[in-house]
């Protein structure tokens, strides 16, 4: 699994030239990393060859903060249905843009939607129907869940360097903030944290925590397991069940993710893909010469 994924990333980071990549994937049943690649990487043989970018040494999937974008959307759309303020049923007709705090925040296509239902929000990504869907909850209750998901703490995986994703603290949300966090800027996570909330929903809501080991053996031969570890309920069961069909039929019915369809035809899938814009350190996000912005795209899923 490792090689195929080394080798399908390697392909991809060409096809598409992209600057970086990286591709993580668990085992829900034992919460075992099954393949762990970052692109570029480097030869362990040959590491004083990188002397002059000693950054290459970090590993991205659980070090590198990012803004997700819309792959947090059905984090916060569990999170809503969850508390009880909406369901998957739920309908709303949403506009191309909303003002919260003075902030207009629109559409990725900038264009209306109309009437959806909830699924159909995660279908067509659409950043005006999570605002709402964040107003439903208040900012209590969103930061809490997102707290929950473990979003603001280390995963414990079993390797150093580990970073903890990061928002601003509690006391200093605001609307905006709760409005950009539904759809995934303004906040900061790791790979790894992804991909152990998307395995929450996967594992019926239930925390499962990742690493690396499969086995230990001692000098004498005996072999000690290690097994799966679960933390605490983050959602309910029933939710997590809801959140899978919902993504099931995202993969299902979007055009999208027709490619996805027919790579794993035979099986079905829940996922979402996130374009999400990358910040700048003076403040504001990067752009390139023709201003259509740079980004980082990605997918979760199950």
């Amino acid at each position: 699994v490792q090689y195929f994924v080394e080798k399908a990333l390697n392909q991809a980071i060409t096809d598409y030239q992209a600057d970086s990549g990286t591709a993580l994937i668990m085992d829900i049943e034992s919460g075992g990393i099954l393949a762990m690649a970052s692109s570029p990487s480097y030869d362990p043989n040959n590491y004083g060859d990188y002397s002059d970018n000693q950054s290459i040494f970090i590993n991205p999937a659980i070090s590198s903060l990012y803004e997700p974008g819309s792959i947090m959307k059905p984090i916060i759309m569990s999170s809503a249905i969850d508390s009880g303020v909406i369901s998957a049923d739920t309908t709303n007709t949403f506009g191309e843009n909303i003002t919260v705090q003075g902030y207009i925040i629109e559409t990725a296509e900038q264009k209306a939607f109309g009437k959806e239902d909830m699924t159909q929000v995660l279908q067509n990504s659409d950043n005006v129907a999570m605002v709402w869907i964040s107003q439903q909850m208040g900012i209590e209750t969103e930061y809490k869940y997102v707290k929950n998901y473990n979003f603001f703490s280390k995963t414990g995986i079993d390797l150093s360097g580990e970073t903890a994703g990061y928002a601003p603290a509690y006391k200093l949300w605001k609307e905006v903030n709760a409005a950009t966090v539904a759809f995934g800027q303004g906040i900061s996570v790791t790979p790894i944290e992804i991909l152990c909330a998307y395995a929450t929903i996967a594992n019926n809501g239930k925390y499962v925590y990742p690493h690396i080991v499969s086995k230990i053996i001692d000098s004498s031969g005996k072999e000690t397991k290690v097994g799966k570890e679960e933390g605490k309920q983050i959602i309910k069961s029933e939710t997590a069940k809801t959140m899978q069909t919902m993504l099931g039929n995202v993969v299902a019915n979007g055009g999208s993710y027709r490619r996805l369809r027919e790579a794993i035809s035979g099986f079905t899938a829940g996922a979402k893909t996130g374009t999400a814009q990358i910040s700048d350190v003076n403040g504001g996000y990067l752009s390139n010469d023709n201003n259509l912005g740079i980004f980082t795209h990605s997918m979760a899923g199950f």
